[in-house]
This record gives structure tokens, sequence and C-alpha cells, in this order.
């Protein structure tokens, strides 16, 4: 009885062991368009996590726009660069097509990289419109 229970506890035990098996090779596995298309995503994520602070600061410009200072030229720029951060997140998205599997994968990796280009130009000039944003804010 007692085999058959270190039996049982060594069995458990593997599947355990098989179970946590890191998962690392898993990019191995998978095409290189599917990779692609993943980075891809990856800085969509990162620039569409943006768009909350956008209207933060769009907001709190707007408050001090109210003033009427020496500064409304400044604010007004730095809303409309917001704006258009804003705006092109949601061009780029509306343009985005996901590859459907039809095409030939090199020619989904030719537009995954065009596409990539285009959500970092995104993300660049969202990150820097909001930092300007900050910093006038931060300033005054």
């Amino acid at each position: 009885m007692e085999y058959i229970n270190r039996l049982w506890v060594g069995l458990l035990t593997l599947a355990i062991l098989i179970g946590c098996e890191p998962t690392n090779n898993k990019n191995e596995t998978e095409n290189p368009a599917e990779l692609k298309e993943q980075e891809v995503m990856e800085i969509h994520d990162i620039a569409m996590a943006k768009m909350e602070i956008i209207y933060n600061y769009e907001v709190k410009l707007k408050a001090k726009l109210a003033d009427q200072g020496p500064d409304s030229t400044k604010i007004n720029q730095y809303l409309e660069d917001l704006s258009i951060a804003h705006e092109s997140m949601m061009n780029w998205m509306r343009n985005y097509k996901k590859p459907d599997g039809t095409r030939p994968q090199q020619e989904v990796i030719t537009y995954l990289e065009k596409e990539k280009i285009k959500i970092e130009e995104v993300n660049t000039f969202t990150h820097k419109a909001i930092a300007q944003a900050e910093a006038f804010i931060s300033s005054h």
C-alpha cells in the first residue's frame, strides 16, 4: 500500500512540474507575421493608454485658458497638439486592418512593418504633446 501511495505522490509531483514548465518557447512556434503583429499591437496599447492622460490635460488646459492670460496662445497650441494626438490614434485604429490570413506571409509582414512605423509616429507625437502640456501645467 505504501508503494502505491509513493507512486501517486510521484505521479502527482511529476504532473505539477510538467504543468509549471515555463512557456518561453512559445515565440519559437509562432510565425513571423504573428510576432510582427504582436509588436504593432504592443505599441498600440502603449499609445492607447495615453488617451485618458490627453483628456485630463485638455481639461486642465481649458481651465487655464479661461483665465485669458498672456499664455492663451501657448495653451491653444498645446490643446491643438493634444487633439491631433488623439485624432491620429483614432485614425490609425480606423485604418488598421488586422491580417486575416489570406495574404502571403511576406505581404502581411510588409504591411505590419508599415503599420508599426505609423503607430510609432502616433506614439511619439502623443508622448511629445503630453510632455509639453505637462511641463506647462507644472510651471503655471
